[in-house]
């Protein structure tokens, strides 16, 4: 009988396809990030609804280009992580 060999250290596929989707989505994350730092028109409101309001559709979407991003990264991260034996 053969001793069991180890886990091959090669990536898994969900490792590589969020590997792929994080480094390309990294060019639309660069214009979210112009986009956040060139227009910034955010007017001050009196109560949280009112400053939301004030906040341009555009701006949101880059907000939530930057977060899909983070959760890219988050996720190629936790599938490249080995792991523990239970």
């Amino acid at each position: 009988m053969q001793p069991a060999t180890p886990p091959s250290e090669a990536p898994t596929p969900r490792a590589v396809l969020f590997r792929t989707l994080a480094i390309l989505w990294s060019f639309p994350s660069l214009g979210a990030l112009v986009i956040l730092s060139l227009r910034v028109r955010w007017k001050p409101g009196h109560d949280v609804t009112g400053f939301l309001t004030s906040i341009p559709i555009e701006q949101w979407i880059a907000a939530g280009i930057l977060i899909v991003h983070a959760w890219l990264i988050w996720r190629w991260r936790r599938a490249v992580r080995p792991r523990r034996a239970s």
